[in-house]
């Protein structure tokens, strides 16, 4: 399960068996996308998103976000409005010398001022009010990874959430261990994870003919025509923007669904031609995917194919990532200090142990409570959490449940 909190939203994703899922059925401010699309679920919520009482009196969390200029009130820059960004501050998160790798400096009075003018309406101090947007906007993801996951038949216990973004890492154990997901995973580059992604991703093409049928009366000579005809498109394409003929992979799918309903879902088409008796694997494939989205199928009942796709990627080298053995476990060498952190389930400040993430090597092990501070994210180590630096420097979370 891939999240990423950034300034102003939180997207998550569920990734399984390493397959990136798709969908037609994407939406953009309310406006349907139209086009096949990664399925990502996005909610306003990242450190920027603000806090507010609404007529009946209640404290919300975003989706309005104070975005970079005015920013958060500890940003300086003259915002007045608490945000999740204010509340970690207060509640010891974030220090406020070490922003962004020291190149920032946090107003920790403009953000107590900002969370005390809220509070005072709710007769709650700073503290209280900013303990309250930590969880607010905490059940607010899990409510989005719980969208993709059980509301869709699947059990999350058995994923991993692998953290992204500058924000992440201050949340990401804390809603993994209320969704049930025993470990999490932040990357060395969780603040930059989305640029990363885009230096180290093949790249790619998607092509789609349009052409209904249904499985029932299925003439399978047209579908392999139809497949012919993108997958040669896909690779004259590919190789013109200089790809060799060896380092092009094309896959294929269809779009299908039940008749009578509305919403098809992308299902994967074996490679190479098929026969009058791959009908029937056609089938079962959407049958499958149905049942394990929406935890029934109707195999008795023919499957409408509207929609031919072929992904063609063009394979970039790999990056390469220098991997380190494992040495000792004790993270003592880059403890950089200890500040008081309030963790909800102590109901106060304890004082924390800090740790300068850079300095931590591979096989060092963070005992919570704890903080690894990094140039572009904070992550936060729970009580009874643990923290362990793998052989490529990136961080994982093992989460008692």
């Amino acid at each position: 399960m891939l999240i990423e909190m950034g300034g102003t939203s939180f997207e998550v994703s569920m990734i399984t068996g390493g397959e990136i899922p798709m969908s037609t059925d994407i939406e953009i401010a309310g406006f349907p996308l139209g086009v096949a699309a990664v399925d990502i679920h996005s909610i306003g919520a990242g450190g920027g998103s603000m806090a507010w009482i609404d007529p009946g009196g209640m404290l919300r969390v975003g989706p309005q976000s104070a975005g970079a200029a005015p920013g958060p009130a500890c940003y300086g820059q003259g915002g007045t409005v608490p945000t999740v960004t204010d509340a970690n501050l207060i509640l010891g998160y974030i220090n406020p010398e070490n922003f962004l790798g020291g190149r920032m400096t946090l107003d920790r009075v403009a953000a107590e001022r900002a969370l005390t003018a809220i509070g005072d309406r709710l007769d709650m101090s700073a503290v209280e009010t900013a303990a309250a947007i930590y969880r607010i906007i905490n059940t607010e993801m899990v409510g989005a990874m719980r969208a993709v996951s059980v509301m869709r038949g699947v059990d999350p216990r058995g994923y991993t959430v692998v953290v992204g973004g500058g924000a992440g890492g201050a949340h990401a154990a804390k809603i993994a261990q209320e969704l049930g997901v025993s470990k999490a995973i932040c990357p060395t580059i969780a603040g930059g994870l989305c640029a990363f992604g885009m230096l180290a991703a093949d790249v790619g093409h998607a092509y789609l003919t349009t052409r209904p049928m249904n499985t029932g009366d299925m003439d399978i000579s047209t579908v392999n025509a139809i497949y012919d005809e993108m997958a040669a498109q896909a690779q004259a394409e590919l190789k013109m923007q200089g790809f060799a003929a060896e380092d092009i992979k094309t896959t294929r799918f269809a779009d299908a669904k039940y008749p009578y309903q509305t919403h098809e879902i992308i299902v994967p088409i074996p490679s190479g031609p098929l026969g009058e008796d791959d009908i029937e694997r056609l089938a079962n494939s959407f049958h499958d995917a149905h049942e394990r989205l929406y935890t029934y199928s109707l195999r008795d009942m023919p499957v409408d194919m509207n929609g031919w796709r072929v992904t063609a990627t063009g394979q970039l080298p790999p990056l390469l990532l220098e991997e380190q053995t494992l040495g000792p476990e004790d993270p003592s060498p880059a403890k950089s200090g200890i500040r008081p952190l309030y963790f909800p389930d102590h109901d106060g400040f304890t004082d924390t142990n800090i740790y300068a993430g850079q300095a931590l090597e591979p096989g060092m092990t963070v005992r919570g409570p704890a903080v690894v501070e990094l140039p572009t994210t904070t992550i936060v180590v729970f009580p009874g959490h643990t923290l362990k630096v793998s052989t490529y420097g990136d961080f994982y979370i093992e989460i008692p449940q």
